[in-house]
């Protein structure tokens, strides 16, 4: 890379490594990464030649970081056999005296092997996405309500040819639904009339992912929350709405009672409470 153009100063890759995860993980300045060099004798660098050679590391670091993750394979089934388990996430950071998000770091986590499948660093406008990460055969990956978009989720499945499947948490507003008699779906509505004995539901829906693209098949499934937990989640809406200054829509409010997931799992071999278990 551009970063190893000048080889009389960072000869070989190994030390371009070695300086990279001095001035990241290690937490040195660029005086002192500079100085840490020198001292091994491996590079002879002012500060502004450390920040230049990091700077142009991106592609040769992504490289090393992708090579070491695919060459782990998937882990062990934890649920259910021949399939496995992928939870992704991500998360914030902020630079050194900023006040907004500067980074995100994407990552997707294999259960059944306990470590990481994809890492994946973007600027702060790199939205969350199930299609982080590329899916493999027999996976099922988990993800809270940031990822559910019918969209994303119908190019997930596209990407593993239907073999790979998801569970993700819904908001009540975050699809627009219709029933398999293509008639519109109201969710509220269809939680309202809920029996209050109801513990655990699922109903067949379709999710609109765009007009030129066909609807997402889903399986909703519906779990009523336990009274305290319900309480709880509309003193928050409450607390926020009011934080913000904003009128709260009593939708949440009847949604703060249950926890929906949907699914692209078939229902045989797949029970709603082993799902939501």
């Amino acid at each position: 890379t551009k970063a190893r153009e000048r080889k009389r100063v960072l000869e070989p890759g190994a030390n371009l490594l070695r300086l990279s995860l001095a001035r990241g993980p290690g937490g040195l300045s660029l005086s002192q990464t500079a100085s840490w060099a020198s001292l091994l004798g491996f590079a002879q660098m002012s500060d502004p030649g450390v920040k230049y050679r990091l700077d142009k590391s991106v592609e040769f670091l992504e490289a090393i970081l992708t090579h070491q993750l695919a060459a782990t394979s998937p882990g062990a089934a934890v649920r259910w056999a021949g399939r496995t388990l992928r939870a992704t996430d991500g998360t914030c950071i902020r630079e050194r005296g900023s006040k907004t998000t500067d980074w995100r770091v994407h990552a997707i986590y294999d259960l059944g092997r306990g470590g990481f499948s994809h890492l994946e660093l973007t600027g702060h406008r790199g939205a969350e996405a199930i299609t982080r990460g590329a899916p493999v055969a027999g996976e099922i990956r988990i993800a809270d309500r940031y990822f559910a978009r019918a969209g994303t989720m119908r190019q997930f499945r596209e990407q593993s040819g239907n073999q790979a499947d998801f569970i993700v948490r819904v908001g009540w507003n975050a699809l627009r639904l219709t029933g398999p008699d293509g008639k519109a779906f109201d969710l509220i509505a269809h939680l309202r009339d809920l029996s209050k004995d109801m513990i655990c539901h699922e109903v067949n829906v379709l999710a609109a992912t765009g007009a030129a693209t066909p609807a997402l098949p889903l399986r909703l499934i519906v779990q009523r929350k336990p009274l305290e937990a319900t309480e709880a989640t509309r003193k928050t809406l409450r607390r926020d709405a009011s934080r913000k200054q904003k009128i709260l829509d009593p939708n949440s409010l009847v949604a703060a009672e249950f926890m929906i997931v949907a699914t692209s799992l078939p229902s045989e071999g797949y029970t709603a409470s082993e799902i939501l278990a």
